[in-house]
C-alpha cells in the first residue's frame, strides 16, 4: 500500500478558487482517490468523494448528531430585510460521516469496518457493511 497527497484546485461563486488536499491509496492492483468537492453545498460545510475504478462514495461534513440532512426555510414578508452575511463557520462541532445517495440521504460514521467497506465499493463496485 502507497499513500500520496495531491492538491485540487476548487471553484465556488462565493469563494473564488482556491486550493484543497486530496489523498490516493494505492493498493497494489487498484487504487482509490479521495477528492474535495467543495464547501457550498445544501445540508453540509464540506464533502469529499472517495473514488475507485468501479464506483465512489460521499464523505459529508456534518454535525455528530445528524443522521440525515435537516433543511430549514425562512420567508420573509413585505419590506423586511433580507438575510445579512453571516462570518466564517465555526466548523469545530462538525464531523465526517459517510452518506448515501439522494433521494433518501443518511448519514454513518466513519468507523474502521465502514471505511474498509467504502473502499471496497470504490474498488469492487460492492459493500459487504454498509
Amino acid at each position: 500500500m502507497h499513500v500520496s497527497r495531491s492538491t485540487a484546485e476548487l471553484r465556488e461563486e462565493a469563494l473564488g478558487t482556491y486550493h484543497a488536499p486530496g489523498l490516493t491509496i494505492d493498493l497494489g492492483g487498484s487504487s482509490v482517490q479521495f477528492v474535495p468537492i467543495g464547501t457550498m453545498l445544501l445540508g453540509s460545510p464540506g464533502r469529499v468523494d472517495l473514488i475507485g475504478v468501479r464506483g465512489s462514495v460521499r464523505f459529508v461534513l456534518v454535525l455528530p448528531d445528524l443522521d440525515r440532512p435537516i433543511f430549514t426555510v425562512t420567508t420573509t414578508f413585505g419590506d423586511r430585510p433580507r438575510e445579512t452575511k453571516r462570518g466564517p463557520l465555526d466548523l469545530t462541532p462538525y464531523q465526517w460521516k459517510i452518506s448515501t445517495l439522494p433521494p433518501k440521504i443518511r448519514y454513518s460514521a466513519i468507523e474502521t469496518i465502514s471505511l474498509q467497506s467504502a473502499i471496497m465499493e470504490a474498488t469492487n463496485g460492492h459493500s459487504r457493511h454498509r
